[in-house]
Protein backbone atom coordinates (compact mmCIF):
# COMPACT_ATOMS: atom_id res chain seq x y z
CA UNK A 1 0.00 0.00 0.00
CA UNK A 2 2.85 2.34 0.68
CA UNK A 3 4.38 2.04 -2.28
CA UNK A 4 1.55 2.49 -4.57
CA UNK A 5 0.93 5.62 -2.36
CA UNK A 6 4.42 7.01 -2.94
CA UNK A 7 4.09 5.95 -6.57
CA UNK A 8 0.79 8.51 -6.75
CA UNK A 9 2.67 11.38 -5.29
CA UNK A 10 5.69 10.67 -7.76
CA UNK A 11 3.09 10.63 -10.77
CA UNK A 12 1.37 13.92 -9.36
CA UNK A 13 4.69 15.66 -8.67
CA UNK A 14 5.98 14.99 -12.68
CA UNK A 15 2.48 16.28 -13.83
CA UNK A 16 2.53 19.52 -11.75
CA UNK A 17 6.29 20.08 -13.31
CA UNK A 18 5.06 19.13 -16.94
CA UNK A 19 2.39 22.52 -15.57
CA UNK A 20 4.55 24.31 -15.13
CA UNK A 21 7.17 24.01 -17.72
CA UNK A 22 7.14 26.00 -20.97
CA UNK A 23 6.06 24.82 -23.47
CA UNK A 24 8.87 24.63 -25.65
CA UNK A 25 10.43 22.17 -22.73
CA UNK A 26 7.45 19.74 -23.97
CA UNK A 27 8.09 19.41 -27.51
CA UNK A 28 5.76 20.58 -30.40
CA UNK A 29 7.12 23.96 -30.09
CA UNK A 30 8.74 26.56 -32.63
CA UNK A 31 11.58 28.49 -32.31
CA UNK A 32 13.05 31.95 -34.11
CA UNK A 33 17.08 30.51 -34.87
CA UNK A 34 18.53 34.18 -35.61
CA UNK A 35 21.83 34.46 -37.08
CA UNK A 36 24.20 37.35 -36.82
CA UNK A 37 27.38 37.51 -39.05
CA UNK A 38 29.67 39.29 -37.27
CA UNK A 39 32.58 39.08 -39.08
CA UNK A 40 34.25 42.06 -41.30
CA UNK A 41 33.72 41.22 -45.17
CA UNK A 42 32.62 37.45 -45.49
CA UNK A 43 29.39 37.13 -46.91
CA UNK A 44 27.27 34.20 -45.50
CA UNK A 45 24.87 32.11 -47.65
CA UNK A 46 22.82 29.98 -47.62
CA UNK A 47 22.08 30.22 -43.89
CA UNK A 48 20.05 26.96 -42.67
CA UNK A 49 19.02 25.91 -39.11
CA UNK A 50 18.29 21.89 -38.92
CA UNK A 51 16.08 20.50 -35.94
CA UNK A 52 17.18 17.06 -35.08
CA UNK A 53 17.38 14.45 -32.27
CA UNK A 54 20.95 13.42 -30.87
CA UNK A 55 21.67 10.74 -33.32
CA UNK A 56 21.51 12.86 -36.57
CA UNK A 57 25.01 14.57 -37.16
CA UNK A 58 24.96 16.96 -40.08
CA UNK A 59 29.21 17.41 -40.24
CA UNK A 60 31.59 16.00 -37.61
CA UNK A 61 34.59 17.24 -36.77
CA UNK A 62 37.73 15.29 -37.64
CA UNK A 63 35.41 13.22 -40.29
CA UNK A 64 34.81 14.10 -43.95
CA UNK A 65 31.50 15.49 -44.95
CA UNK A 66 29.15 14.57 -46.93
CA UNK A 67 28.89 15.20 -51.24
CA UNK A 68 25.45 16.95 -50.20
CA UNK A 69 27.19 19.21 -47.37
CA UNK A 70 30.67 19.55 -49.41
CA UNK A 71 28.54 21.61 -52.40
CA UNK A 72 26.85 23.99 -49.48
CA UNK A 73 30.61 24.74 -48.13
CA UNK A 74 32.44 25.16 -51.51
CA UNK A 75 29.54 26.92 -53.57
CA UNK A 76 26.55 27.74 -51.10
CA UNK A 77 24.52 25.00 -53.55
CA UNK A 78 21.85 23.93 -50.89
CA UNK A 79 19.33 21.50 -53.16
CA UNK A 80 21.46 17.80 -52.87
CA UNK A 81 21.50 18.62 -48.78
CA UNK A 82 17.82 19.47 -48.49
CA UNK A 83 17.03 16.01 -50.28
CA UNK A 84 19.49 14.47 -47.51
CA UNK A 85 17.94 16.05 -45.01
CA UNK A 86 14.48 14.97 -46.27
CA UNK A 87 15.86 11.37 -46.08
CA UNK A 88 17.44 11.13 -42.87
CA UNK A 89 15.68 9.75 -40.19
CA UNK A 90 15.38 11.97 -37.15
CA UNK A 91 15.99 15.11 -38.94
CA UNK A 92 12.47 16.99 -37.99
CA UNK A 93 12.83 19.99 -40.45
CA UNK A 94 14.86 22.40 -41.64
CA UNK A 95 14.34 26.07 -42.42
CA UNK A 96 17.08 27.89 -45.05
CA UNK A 97 17.61 31.42 -46.32
CA UNK A 98 19.26 31.44 -49.90
CA UNK A 99 19.57 35.66 -49.43
CA UNK A 100 23.29 36.86 -48.88
CA UNK A 101 23.85 37.59 -45.00
CA UNK A 102 25.99 40.40 -45.47
CA UNK A 103 28.30 41.53 -42.52
CA UNK A 104 26.71 43.08 -39.27
CA UNK A 105 23.47 41.75 -40.11
CA UNK A 106 20.88 39.18 -39.36
CA UNK A 107 18.86 36.90 -40.65
CA UNK A 108 15.65 35.05 -38.72
CA UNK A 109 14.51 30.90 -39.56
CA UNK A 110 11.70 29.74 -37.69
CA UNK A 111 12.54 25.88 -36.67
CA UNK A 112 9.47 23.66 -35.40
CA UNK A 113 10.62 20.70 -32.59
CA UNK A 114 8.83 18.04 -32.00
CA UNK A 115 10.34 16.74 -28.15
CA UNK A 116 12.11 18.76 -25.78
CA UNK A 117 15.45 16.66 -26.42
CA UNK A 118 15.51 17.74 -30.19
CA UNK A 119 18.56 19.68 -30.51
CA UNK A 120 19.16 22.65 -33.92
CA UNK A 121 22.35 22.94 -35.84
CA UNK A 122 23.02 26.07 -37.58
CA UNK A 123 25.39 26.84 -40.89
CA UNK A 124 26.46 28.54 -43.61
CA UNK A 125 29.04 29.18 -46.03
CA UNK A 126 31.36 31.87 -45.93
CA UNK A 127 31.37 32.74 -49.79
CA UNK A 128 34.52 34.26 -50.54
CA UNK A 129 36.60 31.01 -49.50
CA UNK A 130 37.52 27.69 -50.88
CA UNK A 131 35.39 25.86 -48.18
CA UNK A 132 34.56 27.50 -45.39
CA UNK A 133 31.58 27.26 -43.00
CA UNK A 134 30.07 28.81 -39.80
CA UNK A 135 28.71 26.30 -37.96
CA UNK A 136 26.69 25.93 -34.53
CA UNK A 137 26.30 22.06 -34.00
CA UNK A 138 23.61 20.34 -32.35
CA UNK A 139 22.49 22.93 -29.66
CA UNK A 140 20.74 22.08 -26.78
CA UNK A 141 16.90 24.09 -26.99
CA UNK A 142 16.47 26.75 -23.79
CA UNK A 143 14.68 24.74 -21.89
CA UNK A 144 14.88 27.30 -18.43
CA UNK A 145 15.78 29.85 -20.47
CA UNK A 146 13.18 31.32 -22.95
CA UNK A 147 16.28 32.24 -25.31
CA UNK A 148 20.03 31.12 -25.25
CA UNK A 149 23.15 32.42 -27.30
CA UNK A 150 25.83 30.69 -29.16
CA UNK A 151 29.67 32.28 -30.67
CA UNK A 152 30.04 30.25 -33.83
CA UNK A 153 33.47 29.84 -35.68
CA UNK A 154 34.54 28.88 -39.16
CA UNK A 155 35.06 25.49 -39.35
CA UNK A 156 37.36 23.97 -42.79
CA UNK A 157 34.96 21.32 -44.34
CA UNK A 158 37.77 19.65 -45.75
CA UNK A 159 36.96 18.63 -49.43
CA UNK A 160 38.73 21.24 -51.27
CA UNK A 161 42.22 22.45 -51.53
CA UNK A 162 42.59 26.33 -49.58
CA UNK A 163 44.61 27.59 -52.90
CA UNK A 164 42.37 31.08 -52.36
CA UNK A 165 42.53 31.54 -56.00
CA UNK A 166 39.49 33.02 -57.79
CA UNK A 167 39.04 30.24 -60.36
CA UNK A 168 37.33 28.52 -57.65
CA UNK A 169 35.71 30.60 -54.80
CA UNK A 170 32.47 31.94 -55.49
CA UNK A 171 31.75 34.96 -53.79
CA UNK A 172 32.85 38.45 -54.32
CA UNK A 173 35.37 39.26 -55.83
CA UNK A 174 35.36 36.09 -57.65
CA UNK A 175 32.08 34.93 -58.30
CA UNK A 176 33.10 32.11 -59.99
CA UNK A 177 30.25 29.23 -59.06
CA UNK A 178 30.93 25.34 -59.10
CA UNK A 179 34.90 25.33 -59.93
CA UNK A 180 36.59 22.86 -57.49
CA UNK A 181 39.71 21.66 -57.28
CA UNK A 182 39.87 18.62 -54.44
CA UNK A 183 43.27 17.90 -54.76
CA UNK A 184 44.95 18.74 -51.56
CA UNK A 185 42.08 18.50 -49.65
CA UNK A 186 42.53 18.00 -45.80
CA UNK A 187 39.52 15.59 -46.17
CA UNK A 188 37.61 16.17 -42.44
CA UNK A 189 36.01 19.09 -41.21
CA UNK A 190 38.63 21.23 -38.75
CA UNK A 191 38.95 24.97 -37.56
CA UNK A 192 39.27 27.18 -40.32
CA UNK A 193 42.62 28.80 -39.79
CA UNK A 194 41.69 31.32 -42.63
CA UNK A 195 42.67 33.76 -45.38
CA UNK A 196 46.44 33.86 -45.75
CA UNK A 197 47.12 36.01 -49.05
CA UNK A 198 48.34 32.78 -50.76
CA UNK A 199 46.33 33.24 -53.70
CA UNK A 200 44.48 36.09 -55.15
CA UNK A 201 42.78 37.74 -51.72
CA UNK A 202 44.19 39.62 -49.31
CA UNK A 203 44.05 38.63 -46.14
CA UNK A 204 44.10 41.96 -44.76
CA UNK A 205 40.09 42.31 -46.69
CA UNK A 206 38.71 38.97 -46.69
CA UNK A 207 40.60 36.96 -43.10
CA UNK A 208 38.39 36.90 -40.16
CA UNK A 209 39.03 35.67 -36.37
CA UNK A 210 36.85 33.48 -35.11
CA UNK A 211 34.78 33.65 -33.63
CA UNK A 212 32.37 34.44 -37.03
CA UNK A 213 28.65 34.59 -36.35
CA UNK A 214 26.15 35.46 -33.27
CA UNK A 215 23.54 32.29 -33.05
CA UNK A 216 20.68 32.64 -31.35
CA UNK A 217 17.93 30.31 -29.97
CA UNK A 218 14.50 31.61 -28.79
CA UNK A 219 11.53 30.51 -28.45
CA UNK A 220 8.23 31.73 -30.49
CA UNK A 221 5.78 33.07 -28.20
Amino acid sequence: MRSSRSLLVLVAALLVVLAVLPAAAQGNSTYYVIVTNITRHQIFKPVMAVSHDHDVHVWELGQPVSPAFAQVAEDAIPGDLEAELDATPGVTAYAISEVPLPPGKSVVLELPVTTPFDKITVFGMLVTTNDAFFGLQAADLPYRRMKDSHLAPAYDAGSEENNELCEFIPGPPCDNLGVRHPDGAEGFVHVHSGIFGIGDLSASTWDWRNPVARVQIQVKQ
